[in-house]
């Protein structure tokens, strides 16, 4: 049984290296979905900044549009001053001439403060373009490392597979079933130390005739608590694994 506890042992330091990179792998789409941040908001900020600029060029169009209209109602309205016969007449016309001049003032100066808008948006537009071209080139940079991490971390699983066939192997299957059930149960760990009367897996003491029979790692001894498979360390490397 002490061979069959070697081997456990080697069986169990694969499979906690398998269990440590399959959390590491279980964590690559958060990874991918952190490094996607920063450029996730900036193409956020320039559908903003794009659709700010197009609301104002579609202001400044429509109110270029209300100026040119009323630009020409306003030179119809003065070419008829001269046709006016009565005084009361005239002065209305004339209220109704400035009114539309002071329209036309008025749309005169929101385009101009429409240009100055969009200057300003159309910088941003750009400013945003750059820096969206400097968040891609990053995301492509991280998206490589992540990429490469997960292809070493999928070779190294496989090589690990394929040691775990070769120990498993050499263990009986009886013994081998037990081990397999345990490793399901607990996470990847079904093989511990007992030391100072404790069972590593658990934490919680152990009998004294239940720690010293471990201590002979002459039978496939289970904690009482967690059922786990106990070892002594010191006898199994007192002598050289069977090959």
């Amino acid at each position: 049984m002490k061979e069959q506890l070697k081997l456990l042992v080697s069986l169990q330091k694969i499979d906690i290296r398998a269990h440590q990179l399959k959390k590491e792998k279980a964590k690559i789409p958060g990874m991918v979905e952190l490094v996607k941040g920063p450029y996730n908001q900036c193409v956020r900020e320039l559908e903003e900044a794009r659709t700010s600029l197009t609301g104002l060029e579609k202001e400044k169009r429509d109110k270029e549009t209300r100026l040119k209209d009323d630009s020409e109602l306003l030179e119809r309205l003065k070419g008829r001053l001269t046709e006016i016969k009565t005084n009361k007449e005239y002065f209305a016309h004339l209220k109704e001439v400035e009114t539309v001049e002071k329209g036309v003032k008025g749309l005169e100066e929101d385009i101009l403060s429409l240009m100055e808008k969009i200057e300003v948006a159309s910088r941003q537009v750009e400013e945003t373009e750059s820096h969206l071209k400097e968040e891609e080139a990053k995301l492509a940079e991280e998206s490589k490392k992540i990429e490469e991490g997960f292809a070493a971390v999928d070779q190294e699983l496989a090589e690990l597979d394929d040691r775990r066939a070769v120990e498993a192997a050499k263990v009986s299957p009886e013994v081998f079933k037990t081990y397999d059930r345990l490793v399901a149960r607990h996470n990847g760990l079904a093989v511990v130390e007992a030391l100072n009367y404790s069972c590593m897996g658990c934490h919680m003491n152990l009998p004294p005739q239940v720690f010293n029979n471990v201590r002979l790692n002459n039978d496939l001894i289970t904690c009482d608590y967690c059922h786990r498979i106990l070892y002594w360390r010191q006898g199994l490397e007192e002598e050289p694994a069977a090959k």
